[in-house]
C-alpha cells in the first residue's frame, strides 16, 4: 500500500468589496456627522430667527419668548429643544419627502448603518496593522494524503 502526499500553498481569501459609499463622497461616520450637525444647525437657525421675530410680535407672545431667549441658559434649552423637534419631525417626514428634501433638512437621504460585523471587521483590520503577524511572512502548507 502506497501512501502519496501532495504538498500545497494555502492562500487567504480575497478581501471583501469595499463598503458602499455615501453619496457625499463618505462612509457611515460622514452620514452620522451629517445628520447630527445639520440639524443641529437648522436648530439653531430656528433659535436665531425666533429671536429676530420676537420685537415684531404682539406683547403678550414677544414677553414670554423674550424671556427665554434673554438668558443663556434658557436660549440654549430652547435651541435644543428646536434640534430635538426638527430631527423628529423630519425623522417622520423622511420617507414622503423627496431626496434633495431630505438632504436639506438631514444633511443625507441616506441613514447610516452601525453593522457590528462591519465595526469588527474595521476593528480587527486596524489592530491587525498595528501589530504585524509574525507567521504572515511564511506560506501556509497543508498535506493532503490520498
Amino acid at each position: 500500500m502506497s501512501t502519496e502526499h501532495e504538498t500545497f500553498e494555502v492562500t487567504d481569501p480575497p478581501p471583501d468589496p469595499p463598503e458602499e459609499t455615501d453619496p457625499v463622497g463618505g462612509h457611515d461616520l460622514v452620514t452620522s456627522w451629517l445628520r447630527t450637525t445639520v440639524p443641529a444647525i437648522w436648530g439653531a437657525s430656528v433659535t436665531a430667527g425666533l429671536a429676530a421675530v420676537e420685537p415684531h410680535l404682539p406683547a403678550w407672545a414677544a414677553t414670554p419668548l423674550g424671556a427665554a431667549l434673554g438668558d443663556e441658559s434658557t436660549t440654549l434649552l430652547v435651541t435644543v429643544a428646536a434640534v430635538a423637534g426638527w430631527h423628529a419631525a423630519w425623522r417622520h417626514l423622511e420617507a414622503r419627502a423627496p431626496r434633495w428634501v431630505v438632504r436639506l433638512a438631514l444633511g443625507s437621504p441616506r441613514q447610516p448603518s452601525y453593522d457590528d460585523t462591519a465595526t469588527s471587521s474595521a476593528r480587527h483590520a486596524s489592530r491587525s496593522r498595528s501589530r504585524p503577524d509574525p507567521d504572515a511572512s511564511a506560506p501556509r502548507t497543508a498535506t493532503i494524503k490520498s
